[in-house]
């Protein structure tokens, strides 16, 4: 495997530090994620009561025992938040992530792959930042380069070693679930120790040392159980609402041409020729460790940036290991290569990067505008609402970070406490309200509803609410709104007067996201007013013409008033700005259907059956699409699948009895 080794003459340093910089742009990224605030509830809680929580105090329907497998790094998260706010937690991911990859490093002879090292890392930078989260996960990224770099690096496994991998599992287990991956990797080490002929002694140590560290914990065998349990979340035989999240899915089940998947994809076929190459000199226990990261990744998308973490250096070692002398060293593609990683940490830092991928985010250390219900909370406040609240998971951790202990949130981010059933139940409702939201609401009593702008799961709710006789839009901004029983509606402000172009520096630092013109474009379009809601999606995409949703949403305008040619102009630039869109592909196969080319809409409905597998509307479509083309028996299992997903959609089962009949009388 050979020893560490630093770089050497600018043409090694120069590029390794531009992929350092763009690391740096990456992980300086505005604020938090859905879950960042249920860690710092759960944090303020345990600091304020002096003990670890055994049942769950921030639900007002979580239906398990609670156990917090993260308990050790909410108490380190939230003093740094009441010392800094979220500019610190940002800084300090930013440096955790930081020594991770440098940790990393060290255990390769960087200065022999030269430029070829660059490009892997910046690889593995653009696999991992899907990661980059003020969660527990950066604690993970953390503990797999120390054990990489202990337990594979070549260097002799000593007492000192022996007791700091130790110390990293019984940290590890009080902070992240997946601390289990830390474990397996220790015992591929054990197998691949033995193999060649290691100390037994100091292999025994680790093993029992390691085993007893996951027992140091408030938990008990308990929290050991738990990790496993995660691991049932993936694959084939897991709940089909889990299988139905995006981050569950496999990323070979999907046309997902994200970039880290297209790095996932290349980190692979990389891995396996450097196998092949090295096949006579592979170490067998950092292969048994990556091929179990490739079996968790290739099982749901989340693990991947896992798998490319470690198969990175690990193939790089096998590329050394085959090759004797080192890689060329060329200055040109050294310069070359330093220069385009400065255009892409611009492309990050302006914005660009995100938008172009849908990404709701953007470059800074403050907090991210994309997970704000600030204004709605305040306006609650304010009126005084009283009583049980609806909420969009999305803003469970915002709610709870500022109402609890007083009120309870409805639902957030963690799946453990609430149960399948109830999760279910959930999505089913926010699927379709107007068969299943007044019985919801009659049963737990809800006085009004807390939604977000823009997510899916709020989607069908505000568009069915704003219509609702019962239910006011009482409150409205950009990334919130709030529907209650009683108050004074809410009034859609008139679209923007189209003003002067931004400057040119504007235009090339600044890629802004129109999220205003999509909330209220939005809003408009379900309370009917057609001409705004059009003026509305239209100043989006002044505001940037590469919005996909602003030519969805514009696409869906045309179609109504007839005008086929320009909705599906619009659907198909919605989907070449995002290829990953079931949404889009489901609207353009609509307009074929009406047309009546099935055979083009089958094309489409089958990639979206594929890219979203609970998308019950692309089911009953290609269902729709099978039986136009006179194949039954396809459209019934099609219409089978949609009634499955959503068994309380009428027009679903009215379909299929439909077709049934149909296939009886043919003969």
């Amino acid at each position: 495997m050979g020893r560490p080794s630093r770089m050497s003459g600018w043409e090694g340093w120069i590029p390794q530090l531009s992929a350092y910089f763009f690391l740096l742009i990456l992980l300086l990224r505005a604020g938090e994620d859905a879950d960042t605030w249920f860690h710092l509830s759960a944090g303020r809680w345990i600091w304020t009561h002096g003990e670890i929580p055994w049942a769950d105090p921030f639900s007002l329907v979580s239906a398990y025992p609670y156990l917090d497998s993260h308990w050790l790094f909410q108490v380190l998260l939230y003093p740094l938040h009441r010392l800094g706010g979220i500019g610190l937690l940002v800084l300090t991911q930013a440096a955790v992530f930081l020594t991770a990859f440098r940790v990393l490093e060290t255990s390769l002879e960087t200065k022999r792959l030269g430029a070829a090292w660059t490009l892997l890392f910046v690889l593995t930078v653009i696999s991992v930042e899907q990661r980059f989260l003020i969660r527990p996960d950066m604690a993970t990224f953390l503990f797999l380069a120390i054990y990489w770099r202990i337990l594979f690096s070549g260097e002799p496994l000593t007492e000192r070693r022996i007791a700091l991998i130790c110390l990293c599992q019984a940290l590890w287990v009080n902070m992240h679930g997946l601390f289990a991956i830390g474990l397996v990797g220790i015992f591929c080490s054990i197998v691949g120790g033995l193999i060649e002929k290691q100390s037994r002694k100091k292999l025994a140590a680790l093993g029992i040392g390691s085993l007893i560290a996951c027992f140091i914990t408030p938990y008990g065998v308990g929290l050991v159980g738990y990790a496993f349990k995660i691991f049932g979340e993936i694959g084939a035989s897991s709940d089909p609402f889990m299988r139905a999240l995006t981050e569950l899915q496999s990323p070979f089940t999907a046309y997902r041409l994200e970039p880290d998947i297209l790095v996932f994809y290349s980190v692979s076929a990389l891995t396996l020729v450097s196998i092949a190459l090295n096949a006579r000199k592979l170490h067998i226990g950092p292969a048994l460790w990556i091929v179990g990261l490739a079996y968790l990744s290739w099982s749901a998308r989340r693990n991947a940036a896992y798998f490319v973490f470690l198969a990175v250096p690990f193939a790089a070692q096998n590329l050394l290991s085959y090759r004797k002398n080192s890689f060329p060293h060329s200055k040109p593609v050294s310069v070359i290569l330093a220069g385009l990683i400065f255009v892409g940490a611009w492309f990050v830092a302006s914005g660009r990067y995100y938008a172009n991928f849908g990404r709701l985010a953007e470059f800074g250390v403050s907090r991210n505008p994309f997970l704000d219900p600030s204004g709605a909370l305040v306006y609650a406040e304010k009126a005084n609402l009283k009583g049980n609240f609806f909420n969009d998971y999305a803003f469970g951790g915002p709610i709870m970070h500022r109402w609890s202990p007083k009120r309870k949130v409805f639902v957030d981010g963690r799946w453990e406490v609430y149960g399948m059933p109830f999760l279910k139940r959930y999505t089913e409702v926010t699927r379709s309200p107007a068969a299943l939201w007044d019985a919801y609401a009659r049963e737990f009593d809800f006085k009004f509803a807390i939604l977000h702008s823009l997510t899916p799961v709020s989607s069908e709710l505000i568009s069915y609410l704003t219509r609702h006789p019962d239910w006011n839009l009482v409150y409205a901004d950009p990334m919130a709104s709030l529907f209650a029983r009683e108050g004074k509606s809410f009034t859609i402000p008139a679209p923007p007067i189209p003003t002067a172009k931004p400057s040119l520096w504007t235009k090339f630092w600044k890629t802004p996201f129109p999220i205003k013109e999509l909330a209220f474009g939005r809003f408009a379009y379900f309370t009917g007013d057609a001409p705004g809601a059009r003026a509305w999606f239209k100043s989006a995409l002044r505001i940037d013409p590469l919005s996909p949703d602003a030519h969805f949403n514009l696409g869906t305008l045309a179609y109504q008033t007839g005008d086929r040619e320009a909705a599906l102009a619009h659907y198909y630039k919605a989907l070449e700005l995002d290829a990953t869109s079931s949404s889009a592909r489901n609207a353009i196969a609509t307009v074929h259907l009406s047309s009546g080319k099935t055979q083009e809409a089958m094309v489409l409905l089958r990639q979206s059956t594929r890219l979203d597998p609970g998308d019950a509307d692309a089911w009953k479509l290609l269902g729709t699409a099978r039986a136009r083309s006179g194949d039954f028996t396809a459209a019934i299992a099609a219409l089978k699948r949609a009634v499955k997903i959503d068994p309380r959609n009428k027009s679903f089962q009215k379909d299929l009895e439909t077709v049934k009949k149909l296939e009886s009388r043919t003969p």
